[in-house]
């Protein structure tokens, strides 16, 4: 196999022209509605557990990214629900002894609590403040591998807080070579990442601000080691800066985070943009699921305290809520039609190709009504756990589906319903297959198609996350259409590829 030229360093780049191309404008309308509930929630217990978890798990994936330590996935979320504790670390479940793995976690917990300062402080980004993150992170961190002035691998004691004075070029798989910055040129690279920084920090939306801060950040590479550490906490300033969570990249994303790191390497920032907006996309479904309950606030209340909440949340929720759900229902309503269309063009398709096929696959389409709006409740609270936001069920909701019939039954159903327990103008819509297998003997079916839960069948969700949309969509409804059918096609997709597997 030939080997790949070796990519040569060049100066980093600003922010190119075609930016807007990567926007992703569904953030902007969750953060607003976010934004909204905050300031009713930002005291609750609900709240600080929700940014508790989320700066733990934050701590963790963060090295086990770079590969630091190994933690089991069952340990990572007893560490996260219950806080970071060697005692909650058995035999086994690292690959390094646990009191190291905890210090090394307090560090990075640490210096993520310094960023939420930094943010709070409204400080201006410096190389100074790098350098002293960099050391936060890195304080339990004793050695690193570098290359010497003739070439050779060696060990190396890791300089905190300092620029690298030895190469860190990494060999690829393949042979090649990819540069990073030379360390002479590392000063005066860092003073150009900061001023190309601080002239769109006030224009570019933050998901494609924090993609380019972090790409641009590696591609310099100033440190020896951390780089990756320190990169992921540049975009969460970013994030923070504008109202939202901390960037979490989990060890599950690190083939399509790498991959997309890549394509950055080639002027393509869309996909790393991509990636960080679907994880702050799923922070805000997660968020505005929370529950509101004032009654999960201290142990002790008193009863007058009790009630000044109820009225706070009483008078909340009193303002124009129907107002809300009109406009919502209003967009459900455009979008699955869309979906109805989509469907019913497949629908088609699947007629024409198997119209030689004896017996012809019967394929149909079919949107809810109001007497059987309720279906698929059960597969619906089954998706919602799967992809981590609550269902709410109890307002009116509305179902697509292509029916498919070669012997045996196959649903591929689009659901839309409200997103949390209570009113907050969001909603999503969330795609699943159903497979009903034998019906159960229970009550005459009235004329009408039974209920899928008559059935015993089989549910698969064929989304990687909700669409999510909320009443302020209404102001761009065309790049709303747009963003939903692109996210329909590829779950129709998904879908008719398990029904492919049963064919």
């Amino acid at each position: 196999m030939a080997v790949e030229p070796e990519t040569k360093w060049q100066p980093i780049a600003d922010l190119p022209d075609n930016w807007r191309e990567w926007v992703i404008p569904e953030l902007s309308s969750l953060a607003g509605v976010w934004m909204e509930q905050y300031d009713r929630l930002k005291e609750s217990q609900a709240v600080k557990e929700f940014n508790d978890r989320l700066r733990r798990e934050w701590s963790i994936e963060t090295g086990i990214l770079e590969r630091l330590y190994t933690i089991d996935r069952g340990v990572t979320q007893l560490l996260i629900e219950q806080g970071i504790d060697a005692a909650l670390i058995p035999h086994g479940a690292t690959d390094r002894p646990p009191e190291e793995v905890i210090r090394i976690l307090q560090d990075h917990g640490e210096a993520l609590e310094g960023v939420f300062s930094f943010v709070a402080q409204r400080l201006s980004l410096t190389t100074s403040y790098i350098r002293q993150l960099h050391q936060v992170l890195t304080r339990h961190q004793l050695n690193v591998e570098a290359l010497d002035q003739f070439g050779k691998l060696t060990t190396i004691p890791l300089a905190k807080g300092e620029w690298k004075k030895w190469p860190n070029n990494p060999t690829r798989p393949d042979g090649s070579i990819h540069e990073y910055c030379p360390p002479l040129q590392v000063a005066g690279e860092m003073e150009r990442l900061l001023d190309f920084y601080q002239s769109h920090q006030r224009s570019v939306p933050p998901e494609v601000l924090s993609a380019w801060l972090h790409h641009r950040f590696t591609q310099i590479h100033p440190f020896h080691d951390g780089n990756g550490r320190v990169a992921r906490a540049l975009a969460t300033i970013v994030f923070l800066q504008a109202g939202w969570f901390p960037l979490v990249v989990n060890r599950d994303q690190r083939g399509d985070y790498i991959v997309a790191l890549e394509a950055a390497d080639g002027d393509d920032l869309g996909p790393l943009v991509k990636l960080f907006g679907q994880n702050a996309k799923r922070a805000f479904v997660r968020a505005l699921s929370l529950s509101e309950d004032v009654l999960r606030g201290d142990a002790v209340v008193s009863l007058a305290r009790l009630v000044d909440g109820l009225v706070s949340v009483y008078k909340a929720r009193r303002r124009s809520p129907e107002e809300k759900y009109q406009r919502l229902e209003a967009l459900a309503e455009q979008l699955s039609g869309e979906a109805s269309s989509v469907l019913e063009e497949t629908a088609r398709e699947i007629r024409s190709k198997f119209a030689s096929v004896d017996p012809p696959v019967i394929s149909r389409v079919y949107a809810s009504h109001d007497r059987n709006a309720h279906y698929y409740t059960a597969q619906i609270i089954s998706v919602a756990k799967d992809l981590n936001y609550f269902a709410n069920l109890a307002r009116p909701r509305r179902w697509v589906r292509l029916h498919l019939i070669d012997g045996q039954k196959t649903h591929i159903v689009f659901s839309f319903h409200y997103l949390g327990k209570t009113n907050q103008g969001v909603a999503v819509c969330v795609g699943f297959v159903y497979f009903p297998e034998t019906k159960l003997e229970t009550r005459p079916e009235s004329g009408l198609e039974a209920d899928p839960e008559l059935y015993f069948g089989e549910t698969r969700r064929i989304c990687s996350e909700p669409f999510t949309f909320s009443y302020t969509d209404e102001t761009r409804l065309d790049g709303l259409k747009s963003d939903f059918r692109k996210w329909l096609n590829t779950a129709v997709a998904v879908g008719l590829a398990e029904w492919g597997q049963r064919l």
